[in-house]
C-alpha cells in the first residue's frame, strides 16, 4: 500500500480566494490534502497567544490555523504557506501578508517542510513553482495545471426589489463566518439580501477603480473595494453598504475613507463600518445591523 504525502493548507487569508484551485492542483499531483479546522474560538485564542498583539485578526487567525495543523492528529508532511505578494497582477497585498512566512518560522518550532513559492498574480507560474518545490517535473505539473483552471466570476449583479446590503471587505473577512460573526446569515434572517465583491471579476473591479477620480490604489484590497463601491453606487444595486474592516489593518484605514468619500460625492446610499477583532461582541453587531436596517426601511 502506497501512503500519499499529506500537505496541510491553513483555512485562512487567501485560502478563501484561491483554495479550490490549490486543492485541485495538489490532489491531481497525487497528494493527500488536509485542511485546518474551520475558524472557531479555539483557533482565535491560539492565534492571539502566538501572534504579535499589533497584528490584525485575520493574521492572528492564520497563526491559529497553522497551530491546528501541526499540533493536531493531522500528521502533515508539508505545510502550504505561499508568499503572496500580489493576489492579482496590478496591486500588492499588505506587508503583513507578504511577511507571513518569516513570522511563522520565527514563532513555531519543529515545523514540517514549508512549501512557500512566491505569487505575483500569475497562477499558472505559481502552480508550476509549487510542483517544483514538491519534487514534481515540469511536464507533470503543466498537465495538472490544465485541470486546475481558474474560473472567473461574472461582471453583472442583477438588481432586486428586495432590501439589499453590499458587504465590502477583504475576501477572508467576507467569507469566514467566524471572523465576521456570521453576518451574512444574520442579514438573511432579517430578510436582507447580501451582495459581495466575490460575484464580480477581479479584473473588472480593478478597471472600475481606475475609472474613479482617485489615483489607482497601490493595495489589492483597496483597489477591489473602491471598484466595487463605484459599481454598486453607480448602478444603485444596494440600499446600503457595510464595510467589514480588520481592526489595525493599515490598508483598510485608507481604502475605506476613499470608498466613503466616493459614496458621499456620487450617491445617497447609507453606509456603516464594522471593525473586526478578537473581542467579538455579537450582541453589539446585531444591534448595529438592526438599527442600520431600520434606517434603510424608513
Amino acid at each position: 500500500m502506497i501512503l500519499l504525502k499529506i500537505i496541510g493548507i491553513p483555512r485562512a487569508l487567501y485560502y478563501y480566494e484561491f483554495g479550490e484551485i490549490w486543492i485541485s492542483f495538489f490532489k491531481e499531483l497525487g497528494l493527500n490534502v488536509v485542511l485546518s479546522d474551520k475558524t472557531n474560538g479555539e483557533t482565535i485564542a491560539s492565534g492571539v497567544k502566538l501572534a504579535s498583539s499589533d497584528l490584525c485578526l485575520p493574521i492572528k487567525a492564520m497563526f491559529g490555523h497553522i497551530d491546528n495543523l501541526i499540533k493536531s492528529e493531522k500528521h502533515i508532511d508539508y505545510l502550504f504557506l505561499p508568499n503572496i505578494y500580489k493576489s492579482d497582477k496590478s496591486c500588492y497585498t499588505c506587508p503583513r501578508v507578504i511577511g507571513l512566512c518569516a513570522m511563522v518560522r520565527a514563532v513555531f518550532d519543529d515545523l514540517p517542510v514549508i512549501i512557500s513559492p512566491d505569487y505575483y498574480g500569475n497562477m499558472r507560474r505559481f502552480l508550476l513553482a509549487c510542483g517544483k518545490a514538491l519534487g514534481f517535473g515540469l511536464k507533470q505539473s503543466l498537465n495538472v495545471c490544465k485541470k486546475a483552471a481558474i474560473k472567473d466570476t461574472d461582471d453583472i449583479i442583477e438588481k432586486s426589489d428586495a432590501l439589499t446590503i453590499a458587504l465590502i471587505g477583504h475576501c477572508y473577512n467576507v467569507r469566514d463566518s467566524h471572523l465576521n460573526m456570521n453576518i451574512v446569515k444574520r442579514l438573511s434572517d432579517m430578510n436582507i439580501r447580501c451582495i459581495t465583491p466575490d460575484e464580480v471579476s477581479v479584473a473588472f473591479l480593478n478597471k472600475t477603480a481606475g475609472a474613479t477620480h482617485y489615483k489607482k490604489p497601490f493595495w489589492t484590497s483597496a483597489s477591489r473595494n473602491l471598484g466595487y463601491t463605484k459599481y454598486v453606487t453607480d448602478n444603485k444595486l444596494a440600499n446600503g453598504i457595510v464595510f467589514l474592516n480588520s481592526f489595525g489593518c493599515g490598508t483598510d484605514s485608507l481604502s475605506v475613507d476613499f470608498c466613503r468619500d466616493y459614496i458621499r460625492k456620487s450617491s445617497e446610499i447609507p453606509c456603516i463600518t464594522i471593525s473586526l477583532d478578537e473581542h467579538n461582541a455579537q450582541a453589539g453587531l446585531v444591534t448595529r445591523l438592526e438599527a442600520f436596517a431600520d434606517c434603510l426601511i424608513n
